[in-house]
């Protein structure tokens, strides 16, 4: 809604407006790119008190140093069960092999198998949720 209101009494009545609108990609509401993570941390979903975002695509990049596996535990995970998921991959890239894959409520705690782990939250365009936050920590390897 505009609303004109003239400076002063007697001011013409006759005006211009141009605007201008721009699309908002929800899909990126949250996230962009993916983030490098190589310190112990907390990650969230990004929607704070909101719910998350539809359709979107998150990705972490966890790396711990050498001699040092990633353990995760969840303060809070509230998903769409089985639709809105966060995926846990042994290494750098959705192509590696799947460690875990969490939905719906709040999972146990979780230890990688290596230092580096790509962390994926992928949500449809049905329900958005509370999300999740997780603490990620660095620990030792254990010896095999």
């Amino acid at each position: 809604t505009v609303t004109y209101q003239p400076d002063k009494e007697g001011a013409a009545e006759d005006w211009y407006l141009r605007y201008r609108a721009e699309t908002i990609d929800f899909t990126r509401e949250y996230c962009r790119n993916i983030v490098e993570i190589t310190v112990p941390t907390t990650l969230h979903d990004g929607s704070g008190d909101s719910p998350y975002a539809w359709n979107s695509s998150c990705k972490w990049q966890i790396t711990a140093p050498l001699g040092k596996v990633v353990h995760f535990e969840f303060d809070g995970f509230q998903t769409e069960p089985n639709q809105d998921v966060v995926y846990f991959f042994d290494g750098n890239g959705t192509h590696a092999q799947i460690m875990a894959v969490f939905s719906g409520k709040r999972p146990p705690a979780f230890t990688s198998w290596r230092n580096s782990v790509l962390m994926w939250f992928v949500t449809d365009s049905a329900n958005q949720f509370d999300g999740w936050r997780a603490r990620v920590s660095f620990v030792d390897a254990p010896e095999r």
